[in-house]
């Protein structure tokens, strides 16, 4: 099935192709806003969407869409996903994002979805075979204070639910991730949160839940490689990261040069205070039998290059 789509008036171009959609809808009621369907599986997807929206008319949609949702709390029921061989291809000119993305397979088995109290459980979550590439422009906040604009006032209900979501399993196999922020320069040296190309991701992670400001779960496996220095050939953990506390437990983490086992635990009054006064956080540590390279923490924090010990021994292994 192929479609071809130009809107003259919106600059919307869209092309569109698959080889196979299967479904199946066991529930479609627009009065109770009830909805439910087996599994979805769709194939062999080639789409590739150049967009510039009409912002005035993206404001009357989501008016009208939200006038939709007003009425009754959404339900929807579903199964599962499994989309194979896609090959999706992005491009927006007015907010300049660009994005190019291939993958064999994405599937979930979903166990339970409650819209109306924002609470999610997702058996798990399966993505192989994928090439990620990510061009988005995103100038640093607050660059120019004198023409910040006064925040809008919130539209959302106070009475919104904070997010719930418990996620059984989690498998990302033989990722690669190209992502550049272009409104940003590269530096020089170190790990670059604004670019970063991963050749290989490699991760299972378990029991993962998010509720109450608490992330947590166990990370099984993990194979991490980025280009800037990032090596990282045999990770597992059981985490926790929470309003007072966070944990590394069952620790075993290992790169060329560094390798830290056991655990990690921070105590702290709350989380602001990780980064507005992180000298008064309590630390616990056993690390026995471990062993860190300099360079591994010159590429996470290149900052302390130039202070000691660091500026007279930038490789070496304590």
């Amino acid at each position: 099935v192929g479609v071809t789509f130009n809107d003259q008036q919106s600059n919307n171009d869209i092309q569109l192709y698959f080889k196979s959609f299967d479904t199946r809808v066991k529930t479609f009621d627009l009065t109770k806003n009830t909805y439910a369907v087996n599994d979805i599986n769709l194939d062999g997807l080639k789409l590739k969407l150049k967009q510039d929206l009409v912002k005035e008319v993206s404001k009357k949609v989501e008016k009208k869409v939200d006038s939709l949702n007003n009425q009754k709390p959404m339900q929807i029921g579903l199964r599962g996903i499994k989309l194979t061989n896609f090959d999706i291809d992005y491009g927006d000119d007015n907010t300049k994002t660009f994005a190019k993305v291939l993958f064999k397979e994405l599937s979930t088995k979903v166990n339970k979805l409650d819209l109306e109290n924002n609470a999610y459980n997702v058996g798990n979550v399966f993505l192989s075979g994928a090439d990620i590439n990510a061009n988005l422009y995103l100038p640093a906040q607050n660059a120019n204070p004198k023409n910040t604009k006064e925040p809008e006032p919130s539209t959302k209900s106070d009475k919104e639910k904070a997010m719930k979501l418990l996620l059984g399993k989690l498998v990302v196999n033989d990722v690669k991730v190209d992502y550049n922020n272009t409104a940003i320069a590269p530096t020089k040296q170190g790990m670059d949160f604004n670019h970063m190309n991963f050749s290989k991701m490699n991760v299972e992670v378990r029991s993962f839940t998010m509720e109450n400001n608490t992330f947590a779960g166990t990370v099984n496996s993990a194979e991490i490689k980025e280009a800037r220095g990032l090596d990282i050939q045999k990770f597992n953990t059981d985490f926790v990261y929470g309003e007072k506390e966070a944990y590394l437990k069952d620790l075993y983490l290992q790169t060329p040069k560094t390798l830290i086992r056991d655990e990690v635990i921070l105590n702290y009054n709350s989380i602001e205070q990780l980064s507005s006064n992180p000298g008064t956080v309590k630390i616990s540590a056993n690390i026995k039998d471990s062993k860190i390279g300099f360079s591994d923490i010159l590429n996470l924090v290149p900052t302390l290059r130039n202070t000691v010990p660091f500026n007279k021994y930038p490789i070496a292994i304590l």
